[in-house]
C-alpha cells in the first residue's frame, strides 16, 4: 500500500492487489488461526498506519481502538505502539476537519492522551531500541500543540524532524516535514509551508512510498496557489549582482536541497546503493528487452517496464532516424497501453512544451535530467507552467561508440525517488545493447530488402530476356517454315504451268497465239529464276545472294535409237525436282544419276529408266523415304 501498488480508491480495497484480496485473507485467517486475537493485533496495527497514510483517517480512527484494546496480547513488540501513533494522527486529522459530534470529539481527545501515555512508558526502559518512538511521541505532541494553537508547536516539529533526519527514518521525516508545513500554512506562512510540504513528499518518494506520495500530493493539488515567477529557494546566477555570503555548507549527508546532485558520485557508488533485488530486476528486464530483435517491440517493452516500475504518468522513448533527426517511437499514458507510432512524431512537434524542452536539452547536452520539482529549475520554469507534471526524468541512450541514438522521458505529478532514477539509469545502459542490436538488425534488414528487390529485378530482366529469345527463335522458326512451304507450294505450280506452256508451244498456233505463249514462257522462266533468290532462307536471314550453279551432266551414255524422249521434257522433270533439293544448299552437291534399270522386267520395245538423286543434306529417315514421291512433301528441320 505504501508503494502505491494497491487499489487505494476506497478503504475496503486499499490493500487489494491483483493476487491478494483482504476480505478473503481475513476469512481464511479466522478459520485457520489458533490465536485470532494475536494475529489481528499484528494485522490491525499496520492496517491503521496504512489507512492513515493513504488518506482514510476516519476508518483508521475507528480501527485504532481495537489495537489499543488488544495491546497486551503481545506487549513487548513495537508494532502496537507503531499502530497507536498513527491512530492518534488519524484522530487528530478527524478533529481538525471539524465534522465530529461532541461525544466523538471527547472520545478522540481522551484516546489521544491515552495513546501518548502508553507510548511514553516505553521510552525510558529501552531508549536505543525504541528511540524511534521519541520522534513519534514528540511529533504527536507537536500535532496536539498545533491542534491547540500552542506556540510550542514550531519547536516540537523541528525536534521531531531533526531526530528523524539523524536516524534516517524517512517515513517519519517525511510526515514530520509535511505536518510542519501544514502548520505553517495554517499560521499564514504559505510560501514556506508549501515548500516544507513538498520536501516531505520528496522524502516519501525517496524510499519509494508512491502510495503516500499520491495522497499527500492530492492534498496540495486541492489548493491553487498563485504561480511565482521563480522558485523561492532558487536564483538565477546570470542576473545575480549583489554579493551573497553563504555561512556554512551543510553536512554532506544532509540533503537540504533534494534537487541538487553531487557531481563526484561515481557509477560504482550508484551501483553499491542498489539492493540485490534491484540488480536482479535490471538484469531480468534487460534480458526481456534484448529478446526482441525487432526495434519497435524492444522500445515498446522498454517503455512498459520504465512506466510500470517508476509510477510515471507520461512516458515516451525518442529514437534517432537515418536522416539524423529524433522522433517519438513509443509513448504511454497509464492506464492506457503503450502506443507504437507507425508514423513517428518529430520531437519538435511534441505538444507538451515541458516534454519538448527537456528532451531537446538532454539530447543536446548528452546528460541525464532529473528534477523533483521542475518549477524550481529556471531553465524550464516557463514550460512547467503549461504542463500538468512536476517531476521529470530524461535519460539519454548511448551506443557503444558514445553516439546518442535516443532518450527515455518520464514525467509525473509526483516526485520520483532517487532510487528509481538510479535503477532506470542502469536499465537504459543495459537496454542500449539490445536497442543497438535492434538498430543494426533494422539496417541489415533494410539492406537485405534492397538486395532482394535488386535480385528480383534482375531475375525479371533475365526472364524477360529468356522469353524474348524464345519468342525470337520461335518467330525465326515459323518464318523459316513459312518460307520453305511457300517456296515449294509456289514453284511447283509454276513449274507445271511452264511445262504446259512448253507443250502448248509445240502445237499449231497462229502468230498472235504463239506470241502470247512465248511471252508467258519468258515470264515463267524469269519467275523461276527470281523465285529461289526471293524466298531463299540465306537471302532473308543472312542478306546473301543465291549463287546459281551450272547444271552439268557428269556422266551419260549414248541414247539408244529406240528411246524416244524430248530432252526438254527430261530436263523439265529434273528441274522440277532439283530446286526443292537445292534451295537451301550453299555448300556440298546434289547429284542426279540416270541409267537403264536392268533389274526391272519390261516388255519388248520398252525400257525403264532409273534416276538416283544424291545430296549432302540432312537426309531422310527410312520411315519417311516411302513418302518421297508424294505431292506437297516438306521435310522438317
Amino acid at each position: 500500500a505504501y508503494a502505491g501498488h494497491t487499489s487505494a480508491t476506497s478503504a475496503e480495497t486499499a490493500f487489494d492487489t491483483d493476487d491478494f484480496n483482504e476480505r478473503e485473507f481475513l476469512t481464511l485467517t479466522e478459520a485457520r488461526s489458533g490465536n485470532l486475537q494475536l494475529a489481528m493485533n499484528w494485522y490491525n496495527s499496520f492496517k491503521v498506519a496504512g489507512l492513515f497514510c493513504l488518506g482514510f483517517s476516519e476508518e483508521a480512527a475507528d480501527l485504532g481502538f481495537s489495537v489499543y484494546e488488544t495491546r497486551n496480547v503481545h506487549p513487548n513488540h513495537r508494532h502496537t505502539r507503531y499502530g497507536l501513533f498513527f491512530h492518534s494522527l488519524a484522530m487528530i486529522d478527524c478533529i481538525r476537519k471539524g465534522e465530529l459530534p461532541p461525544n466523538r470529539y471527547t472520545q478522540y481527545m481522551k484516546q489521544i492522551e491515552t495513546n501518548q501515555s502508553y507510548i511514553r512508558k516505553w521510552i525510558s526502559p529501552s531508549p536505543i531500541n525504541n528511540s524511534a518512538w521519541v520522534a513519534l511521541v514528540t511529533g504527536k505532541d507537536a500535532e496536539m500543540a498545533s491542534l491547540l494553537n500552542s506556540p510550542d508547536a514550531f519547536k516540537l516539529y523541528d525536534v521531531a524532524v531533526k531526530l528523524s533526519v539523524n536516524n534516517d527514518w524517512l517515513l517519519e521525516e517525511g510526515w514530520g516535514l509535511f505536518l510542519q508545513g501544514s502548520h505553517f500554512i495554517r499560521c499564514g506562512v504559505e510560501g514556506l509551508g508549501t515548500e516544507l510540504q513538498r520536501r516531505g513528499i520528496s522524502r516519501q518518494s525517496q524510499w519509494g512510498a508512491r502510495g503516500i506520495v499520491y495522497h499527500l500530493s492530492s492534498l496540495i493539488d486541492d489548493r491553487s496557489p498563485l504561480p511565482l515567477k521563480r522558485h523561492i529557494f532558487s536564483s538565477d546566477v546570470a542576473v545575480q549582482t549583489d554579493s551573497v555570503l553563504i555561512s556554512a555548507s551543510p553536512p554532506p549527508d544532509e540533503d537540504i536541497y533534494p534537487q541538487s546532485k553531487s557531481s563526484s558520485t561515481t557509477e560504482e557508488d550508484v551501483i553499491n546503493k542498489l539492493t540485490a533485488g534491484d540488480l536482479a530486476s535490471i538484469l531480468r528486464w534487460s534480458k526481456d528487452i534484448s529478446r526482441d530483435i525487432n526495434l519497435s517491440l524492444a522500445l515498446q517493452r522498454l517503455t512498459e517496464i520504465a512506466t510500470e516500475n517508476s509510477g510515471s504518468q507520461s512516458t515516451c522513448v525518442v529514437i534517432a532516424r537515418e536522416a539524423g533527426d529524433y522522433t517519438v517511437a513509443t509513448s504511454m499514458l497509464p492506464p492506457e497501453p503503450c502506443q507504437v507510432h507507425e508514423n513517428p512524431i518529430s520531437v519538435r512537434a511534441i505538444l507538451d512544451p515541458l516534454q519538448r524542452a527537456v528532451i531537446q536539452h538532454a539530447l543536446n547536452t548528452k546528460g541525464r535530467v532529473y528534477l523533483d520539482d521542475v518549477t524550481a529549475e529556471p531553465r524550464f520554469s516557463s514550460e512547467a507552467r503549461e504542463s500538468p507534471h512536476r517531476s521529470v526524468i530524461c535519460l539519454p541512450i548511448f551506443s557503444n561508440r558514445g553516439q546518442t541514438f535516443g532518450a527515455v522521458y518520464l514525467a509525473s505529478r509526483y516526485a520520483f525517488s532517487p532510487n528509481t532514477v538510479t535503477v532506470l539509469t542502469l536499465l537504459c545502459e543495459q537496454a542500449s545493447i539490445g536497442i543497438s542490436n535492434a538498430l543494426l538488425f533494422r539496417s541489415v534488414q533494410a539492406g537485405t530488402r534492397e538486395n532482394l528487390k535488386m535480385i528480383a529485378a534482375q531475375r525479371d530482366a533475365l526472364e524477360a530476356a529468356r522469353k524474348s529469345r524464345e519468342d525470337a527463335l520461335k518467330a525465326t522458326k515459323i518464318k523459316s517454315n513459312f518460307l520453305a512451304s511457300m517456296s515449294h507450294e509456289l514453284r511447283t505450280p509454276f513449274s507445271s504451268f511452264y511445262g504446259l506452256l512448253d507443250i502448248l508451244s509445240g502445237t499449231e498456233l497462229n502468230n498472235g497465239q504463239r506470241e502470247i505463249v512465248t511471252t508467258a514462257k519468258q515470264s515463267c522462266e524469269l519467275l523461276l529464276k527470281v523465285w529461289p533468290t526471293g524466298l531463299s532462307r540465306a537471302t532473308f536471314l543472312a542478306d546473301l545472294p543465291t549463287i546459281d550453279h551450272r547444271f552439268n551432266f557428269l556422266d551419260y551414255s549414248k541414247l539408244e535409237a529406240s528411246v524416244i524422249a524430248s530432252i526438254e521434257a527430261r530436263v523439265f522433270k529434273l528441274c522440277s525436282r532439283k530446286p526443292d533439293r537445292l534451295k537451301f544448299t550453299i555448300n556440298g552437291f546434289v547429284r542426279v544419276t540416270c541409267s537403264v534399270d536392268n533389274n526391272t522386267s519390261s516388255t519388248q520395245g520398252e525400257a525403264h529408266l532409273k534416276f538416283i538423286i544424291q545430296d549432302t543434306g540432312i537426309g531422310l529417315r527410312s520411315s519417311r523415304q516411302i513418302t518421297l514421291q508424294q505431292d506437297d512433301l516438306v521435310v522438317p528441320d
